[in-house]
């Protein structure tokens, strides 16, 4: 079992969903969500984003290794989200937003964007 693997089943047992329940969530047939949970397929990133947008945790909750001598651990997250898992669910969310446009579009949204950050640095540069 991988590390998505152990992330995947502790995040849905932790919310006590039955698999069905989050495949339901996730729109995933069940036997999908057992596979990634067994080990035998993993997801593509997108759905990987989705995970992690469903949880609320980034990315690197789902798939980073958390064991440590043989211990399964993630710590519970705080009451308070702090200001890096907001930016991460932010991005997560305009990632999965972004990935769903034409590619003519995408390409303006990435102009944009570098025309923006462009400008940021200037004015950093500046002062």
């Amino acid at each position: 079992m991988n590390f998505f693997s152990k992330n995947l089943r502790y995040l849905r047992e932790r919310k006590k969903l039955e698999q069905q329940d989050l495949a339901e969530q996730l729109n995933i047939p069940q036997s999908t969500l057992s596979c990634w949970e067994n080990g035998i397929r993993t997801p593509k990133v997108e759905q990987i984003i989705d995970i992690a947008n469903y949880f609320g945790v980034g990315i690197d909750i789902v798939s980073r290794d958390y064991s440590k001598n043989d211990e399964y651990i993630i710590k519970e997250p705080d009451s308070k989200i702090n200001e890096n898992d907001k930016t991460i669910s932010r991005f997560n969310t305009l990632y999965s937003k972004l990935r769903d446009l034409p590619e003519d579009k995408q390409k303006i949204v990435f102009n944009v964007t570098e025309s923006i950050i462009k400008e940021i640095d200037e004015k950093n540069d500046n002062n």
